[in-house]
């Protein structure tokens, strides 16, 4: 009986096992990889995207805050004061509009109210 060695010296190639063992330790680490690909280009960067804008905006509201807020309080107003404007002319447009519709529409305009089938048909004399 002869024993049997297995490896680079021996002359025979390495076992099925080994070859199977080791495509499938690739295959998973691929899988892990695209995984974690995946999570850092889809969850993690919109995150750090939205935490970027936040910060700008507390640092523009610190800022804001340590001058005084003048310009804010300015600027809110004339901004509410444009608002206020914009509806009070939408209105006034609306109104305006409906007075002419108003004039220029008479009761000859509008059509006559279409029947949708024959009349119904009536029961004359009592009934008990």
């Amino acid at each position: 009986m002869t024993a049997r060695t297995v490896g680079p010296g021996s002359g025979r190639p390495p076992s099925r096992d080994r070859t199977e063992v080791a495509s499938l330790v690739g295959i998973v680490l691929l899988t892990l990889l695209g995984f974690s690909a995946f999570f850092v280009g889809f969850l993690l960067a919109p995150l750090a995207v939205l935490g970027f804008f936040a910060l700008l905006f507390y640092s523009r509201n610190r800022t804001r805050a340590a001058r005084g807020s003048n310009e804010s309080t300015e600027s809110e107003a004339s901004e509410a004061e444009a608002r206020s404007r914009l509806i009070r002319e939408s209105r006034e447009r609306h109104a305006a509009l409906t007075r002419d519709e108003r004039r220029e529409r008479t009761y000859e305009d509008v059509p006559p109210p279409r029947s949708a089938g024959p009349a119904p048909k009536t029961v004359s004399g009592d009934m008990e």
